[in-house]
Parts: C-alpha cells; sequence; structure tokens
C-alpha cells in the first residue's frame, strides 16, 4: 500500500485475530499514511483516522475477540459432554469407518470414492 490509500474492511475480526493485533496492523497503517474504514456498523463507516473512530475500532476488536472466546468455550463444553457420552473422538474418521457408497449400478465394483 502507497502513502494516501484507503484500506476498507468490511469487519475488525476479517483483518486481524486479536485486538492487540488489530491495533499493531492500524499503527502500521498509520505509519504509511494509510487510512482504514471499517464497514461493520449497520452500514456506517469507521474511519480510524479520527479518535471517535479509533475507540470504535478498538471496541469492535475487543467484541470480536469476546465472541470468538465465547464461541471456543461452548465448543469445548460440547465436546466434554459429547466424550462423556461417548459420541466424540478426537480426529476424522479413518477410511474404514466411512460408509461405502455406491455407483448408480448398486455393486461392489462400481464403489465411488
Amino acid at each position: 500500500m502507497r502513502e494516501g490509500d484507503t484500506l476498507v474492511v468490511c469487519k475488525p475480526d476479517r483483518l486481524a485475530r486479536s485486538t492487540a493485533d488489530l491495533l499493531n496492523i492500524v499503527s502500521r497503517l498509520k505509519a504509511k499514511a494509510v487510512a482504514l474504514i471499517v464497514l461493520s456498523m449497520g452500514g456506517q463507516k469507521v474511519d480510524t483516522r479520527t479518535a471517535t473512530g479509533k475507540l470504535m475500532l478498538t471496541m469492535l476488536g475487543a467484541i470480536a475477540a469476546f465472541e470468538r472466546d465465547l464461541m471456543l468455550e461452548r465448543q469445548r463444553e460440547r465436546i466434554a459432554k459429547a466424550k462423556g457420552e461417548g459420541k466424540f473422538r478426537d480426529g476424522r474418521r479413518r477410511p474404514a469407518e466411512r460408509p461405502m457408497r455406491y455407483g448408480r449400478f448398486g455393486r461392489r465394483e462400481y464403489r465411488l470414492r
């Protein structure tokens, strides 16, 4: 990107994995004199060239990180519950465990992969 360019993103969580990473990217863009505009505010733009825009971006990044942490927490709880019920095994199913699919003739000679 060159000086004076503007980077437009839909959501801050698509740009960075964490709030710290997001702020690091914003500071690197600022050092290159590149503006960042986020479109995830219900049609309104968050322009990081303003103080209010910087505040909103930090808040959006924090909320996105919070949502991701909640999702991972619920996922771990569901996996623990499924393991307790004997319904979950780590990893993918092995090829021998996959159900056999047949071609349109329904004979083993025509197995599909």
